[in-house]
């Protein structure tokens, strides 16, 4: 029964920004496994998304389409995507493979679009987070799939996105001596509401946290900042123990497993505190750069160099199973680059929005990036020299705004797929 196309398994880790990992470089452990994991794959030193907004991010990724042509803009009174936007289960499913997925959809709060596009040509659709219980996941899907066609699964989970939840176990291994206002573990949480949690009142605490859990930050105080980033790898290190029990097992389960792609990325990044924000609705490099680990059977390990976008994933794994995408995909496919990890370019521009709780375009063409805020507001950055972008250069350099005002303000006529 050894499929004759290889398997996929593509999972993205919701907030997840790159910097926090270790193979990012982190200098606070945070992810052991999947370094070692990135030993044997290829990594791409960044990775652009296309939005800081779920919705919008995962729907470009899925498609290889930038936001102004799926219009998946806000979960506000959304709309389903128009029936030509065409998705990676699609693809998949017309490439004779068995789809399924899992992702997180928690009622009315939608957080993950299904129901709305991206849940088309799905087999099967586990609506609950594929790694907060790895076993459940791995079950269904073994109901899912006969194992006599190659498969492709898609896996999300919510497990990093705020207010950084998880159990002490995890928050003990970077816990400091903090004399704040800031709950850190459980225990301050159930302090701060007034009530030890019981299965009666979980729902009530848990919007407690999700109402509360920045209010009493002060991004101007280092020692809030440092606990908040504290939360943050105490989720990504569950994560990471998660991941591992997911792989242990699928290797145990999955027949011919080792002829398996396997996608690890993220829909956006997270900000604590860079820039004065904590969150990611705004449009700085900490939400918009994301980690990608791309492991392909016979491929030996390496970094690749040249930046490349969420958009280019769908095309390169579409080449590497023997699919096309079709034409409205602004994806560009970076699998020659397996064999150029030096190149330093892969795209000339690449762009990136959102319209929920902040709106923003941006684009970025070799080291330059420019926003435009909803306001109207311009900031300019050469990020090259100033990855963390504390030096807004419109006025220093007008000539250069202009020009990627110009190639933005194209970008803003895009007609949508119909």
């Amino acid at each position: 029964n050894t499929p004759k196309s290889p398997n996929v398994i593509w999972i993205s880790l919701d907030t997840q920004r790159a910097q926090s990992l270790d193979v990012y470089s982190n200098p606070i452990s945070t992810s052991p496994f999947l370094k070692r994991f990135a030993e044997e794959s290829i990594v791409f030193d960044k990775a652009y998304s296309q939005s800081s907004f779920t919705w919008t991010s995962h729907t470009s990724m899925l498609t290889g389409t930038y936001p102004v042509k799926h219009q998946m803009l806000n979960n506000n009174n959304p709309i389903p995507a128009h029936k030509n936007v065409k998705f990676a289960g699609q693809y998949f499913k017309e490439l004779g493979y068995e789809t399924f997925l899992a992702a997180t959809y928690v009622g009315n709060e939608r957080s993950f679009p299904i129901a709305f596009g991206i849940e088309r040509g799905f087999d099967v659709i586990l609506p609950y987070d594929a790694l907060r219980v790895p076993e459940s996941t791995i079950k269904t899907m073994l109901d899912a799939f006969s194992f006599k066609k190659p498969f492709f699964a898609f896996l999300h989970t919510y497990i990093v996105h705020g207010p950084y939840d998880v159990e002490n176990s995890y928050y003990d291994k970077y816990r400091f001596p903090y004399k704040g206002n800031v709950p850190f573990d459980n225990a301050d949480w159930e302090k701060k509401f007034g009530q030890k949690v019981t299965d009666q009142n979980r729902k009530d605490l848990e919007a407690y946290k999700a109402n509360n859990f920045y209010k009493n930050i002060d991004v101007d105080n280092p020692e809030d900042l440092k606990l908040i980033r504290a939360r943050y790898h105490s989720v990504i290190n569950f994560e990471d123990t998660q991941l591992e029990k997911l792989f242990t097992e699928l290797k145990k389960v999955v027949p011919d497993f080792d002829n398996t792609i396997i996608v690890i990325t993220a829909d956006h990044g997270e900000s604590l505190g860079e820039n004065r924000e904590l969150g990611h609705v705004l449009s700085y490099e900490t939400n918009l750069w994301v980690p990608l680990i791309v492991k392909v059977p016979h491929q030996s390990p390496k970094r690749i160099k040249a930046p490349v976008r969420s958009i280019d994933i769908l095309p390169s794994v579409l080449e590497l199973v023997g699919g096309t995408p079709n034409q409205n995909v602004d994806g560009k496919s970076f699998v020659y680059l397996f064999n150029s990890p030096d190149q330093k370019k892969h795209f000339d521009t690449t762009f990136a929005e959102a319209h929920l709780h902040n709106t923003f375009y941006v684009v970025t063409k070799d080291q330059w990036k420019l926003t435009i805020e909803g306001n109207g507001k311009e900031r300019l950055y050469n990020i090259e020299q100033d990855p963390s972008e504390n030096t807004n250069l419109v006025q220093q350099e007008p000539n250069k705004a202009l020009e990627l005002k110009s190639i933005l303000m194209n970008y803003q006529t895009t007609p949508p797929i119909q």
